[in-house]
């Protein structure tokens, strides 16, 4: 029976070691490199820490413009996901009513202003759908 997780594990160890290896060996030569030039060693020893930090530097400032173009992305998705909404959203009278309301628009008609019915045909009239029992 195969252990996936042993092995995943026994392959992160060894890339570990082949990693920390490297960085001793690399480490070892800029120190001999140094003292062969007369320099402190030191300066020998600065060159590896230095590379580990320019190289998380570099992937972080990667996440980071990774990040910021996958937000930006979807702020731009939900500005087109809102603009196809509100295109199909009836519009709205200035007093806040929608302006079809059953096949009514509200206009200023012959009895003032109120919903009034609307037919594509010409020759039937419009009358106030909203008439209310007024006593002037």
């Amino acid at each position: 029976m195969k252990n996936t997780a042993f092995e995943r594990g026994t392959k992160a160890a060894d890339f570990y070691k082949n990693i920390t290896k490297t960085a001793k060996v690399l480490n070892a030569a800029s120190v001999e490199w140094a003292e062969r030039h007369s320099l402190p060693t030191i300066l020998g020893r600065l060159p590896v820490p230095a590379g580990i930090l320019v190289l998380l530097t570099f992937a972080l400032i990667a996440g980071l413009v990774v990040g910021g173009i996958m937000l930006l992305s979807a702020v731009f998705l939900y500005m087109i996901s809102n603009i196809v909404i509100q295109k199909n959203e009836e519009k709205t009278s200035v007093f806040g009513k929608p302006e079809s309301y059953g096949g009514a628009v509200y206009k200023n008609g012959s009895n003032g202003y109120g919903y009034y019915t609307e037919s594509s045909d010409g020759s039937v009239t419009s009358y106030k759908v909203d008439l209310e029992d007024e006593d002037d």
